[in-house]
């Protein structure tokens, strides 16, 4: 679980994994972690997501924010080449 995680086995327990609705593993929180960040999110598809909807409201914590844009930016198969 280290090795998937990509931390140290030291340092796996307390870590906080998260994973998208099709399974893949998308945020890592460190341990003693207070809340989830928009740095947590470790497969993206570029820069940070902005809504172009003026009356979409910015989610209030963390892990919504996380959630809505790992629904927003779904894991692609790409034939012969790098998933993640």
């Amino acid at each position: 679980m280290a090795r998937i995680a990509g931390v140290p086995p030291a340092a796996l327990p307390g870590t906080a994994l998260l994973s998208d609705r099709k399974g893949w593993l998308r945020a890592r929180g460190a341990p003693g972690q207070a809340a989830w960040r928009e740095s947590d999110l470790l497969c993206t598809a570029g820069g940070p997501r902005q809504s172009t909807d003026p009356s979409v409201e910015t989610p209030v914590d963390g892990l919504t924010a996380l959630l809505l844009r790992m629904d927003a930016e779904p894991v692609r198969f790409v034939k012969g080449g790098f998933i993640h």
